[in-house]
């Protein structure tokens, strides 16, 4: 789910974690499940009415709640047969497609046929609200019909064109088979837009078939109307897609992809780069697999970097390998990255290093990256004629990196020897040496660490055209225990955080 930030505002993501062991979704329950409790109050909270400057600028303490739609469903889906029948009753009215009887734009005005329309493409059918009738109607039936529409198909033919699969077809919901997207007034509730997913694929356990709703004019957004749908259309459309390989796929990386997704429909429009700050890019010490606030949407960098590195069919080959489908791989999300980038003969400590350290310069790593806020030094040290050598040592959680300048006052030419005593290799531990020289160039060195986490390596200071030396530590663990209901990969407990890097480095 897309939503927009309150100008002024930082907010807390409350979404609950709702899920449990996989499986639970189709396992009998006991009434009254707090886990289950919890997923269908945190859906209501979602659909509740943020007030009257829900979209403005001033916010009030009810616009600070956050607003996540799409994985708060996909979570009640997850835990429908652990409700009581009360309460499932009212899961199924917020799963519902919102036709004027259930969901989100029931309306004391009957929705029939007399007071909505539908039209259809060759995939995508929009449902929408006559204008005037009331709240939820888009302000002409251009914007349904034409505008919304024409941009569905677009997306719908872009996205499977880049070779993934298509959302589950729904049979007759709707009318007929092609994918559903209804028209209804969300700014009030904070939303862009949000997918839902409906029914089990026949067969199979984790995928299910879907259809979206997207707010019915987008006035009041920060973005222009069009430009708001365009992201939207890309980034919810990528979430239908998504519930056909793994509904309860870990959401950080269902967030991320779909955000990275923007950036591939609508690569001018930009409205995702508003994230940035909130992930790695700007602040390395919060773990990557982290759901919650906007990190999760601000990582998409991450896939923005393995894209460019190995194309745009990387994030792909990520989702097929996370298929859910009988007999396939089904592997969690960073147990994909992971085994992508081993088939591609490097590690994820590698890769992940070379990502942290490549933060620190966004213009030099990517290719719209002078526009990114850049991640900042952990700290900064000079050498000196009576200080030859400067030692330290820093404590990192998974998925996190931190980085440190050295500088030399010493005049003529010199190496400087790092030595690096680091976590055990199984613990992911890696670190990447930087050199900025006086032309603006910039040489990366990932320092081979032994079996004990080990290391060192020598470079230039002070050497005609060399200004300082960066030295960054990153904790790229992938060790959990899995199934604990957290808010990281597989739901698991991360085994590796507070690991400890040592590091002293010598002037010679």
């Amino acid at each position: 789910m897309r939503r927009f930030i309150l100008a002024g505002l930082s907010l807390a993501l409350t979404v609950s974690m709702a899920g449990s062991l996989p499986g639970s979704a189709v396992a009998a329950g006991q009434p009254d499940d707090p886990t289950a409790t919890a997923a269908l109050a945190t859906a209501q909270e979602v659909f509740t009415p943020l007030g009257a400057n829900a979209r403005g600028t001033g916010g009030t303490s009810a616009a600070q709640r956050s607003r996540e739609a799409t994985l708060a469903l996909a979570d009640l889906v997850k835990v429908m047969d652990r409700l009581s029948p009360a309460q499932r009753k009212q899961a199924e009215q917020l799963l519902a497609r919102p036709d004027g009887t259930n969901g989100i734009a029931a309306d004391p005005v009957v929705w029939n046929t007399s007071q909505t329309g539908f039209a259809c493409a060759t995939h995508v059918c929009i449902h929408y609200v006559q204008p005037g009738v009331n709240s939820h109607a888009p302000a002409d039936t251009g914007w349904a019909e034409t505008t919304t529409l024409n941009e569905m198909e677009a997306v719908y033919d872009f996205e499977t064109g880049l070779g993934y699969r298509a959302p589950a077809t729904d049979g007759t919901a709707g009318g007929d088979s092609r994918f559903d997207v209804y028209l209804a007034d969300l700014g009030p509730l904070g939303l862009y837009g949000y997918c839902a997913p409906e029914k089990r694929v026949s067969g199979q356990v984790y995928r299910y078939t879907a259809y979206c709703v997207l707010d019915n004019d987008f006035v009041g957004f920060p973005l222009d109307p069009t430009a708001s749908m365009q992201v939207t259309a890309a980034h919810e459309f990528f979430h239908a897609i998504q519930f056909n390989y793994d509904t309860f796929e870990d959401h950080w990386i269902m967030e991320a992809t779909a955000t990275w997704m923007e950036e591939r429909y609508a690569d001018g429009i930009n409205d995702n780069r508003q994230y940035i700050r909130y992930g790695q890019t700007h602040k390395p010490k919060v773990p990557l697999d982290k759901f919650g606030g906007f990190t999760h949407y601000g990582n998409w960098t991450f896939f923005e970097k393995l894209s460019q590195d190995y194309g745009v069919s990387s994030v792909l080959a990520l989702w097929n390998r996370m298929d859910a489908t009988k007999g396939a791989r089904d592997q969690y999300s960073l147990q994909s990255v992971k085994g992508y980038l081993e088939s591609k003969g490097t590690t994820l400590p590698k890769f992940y290093g070379r990502f942290a350290a490549g933060n620190l310069d966004p213009a030099y790593s990517y290719s719209e990256g002078s526009v990114y806020p850049a991640a900042p030094l952990e700290g900064s040290s000079r050498f000196t004629k009576s200080r030859r050598k400067i030692s330290f040592s820093t404590k990192l959680n998974h998925l996190t990196s931190k980085s440190y300048q050295l500088r030399s006052k010493v005049a003529g030419r010199h190496k400087v020897l790092i030595n690096i005593n680091g976590p055990a290799k199984s613990a992911g531990p890696a670190v990447v040496v930087s050199v900025y020289t006086a032309t603006g160039s910039i040489v990366r060195k990932v320092v081979k660490l032994n079996g004990q986490g080990d290391g060192h390596v020598r470079v230039a200071l002070n050497k005609p055209g060399t200004k300082r030396v960066v030295i960054t530590l990153a904790n790229a663990s992938a060790r959990y225990q899995c199934w604990q209901r957290a808010a990281f990969s597989c739901q698991g407990k991360p085994r590796d955080n507070g690991s400890v890097f040592s590091v002293t480095a010598q002037l010679k």
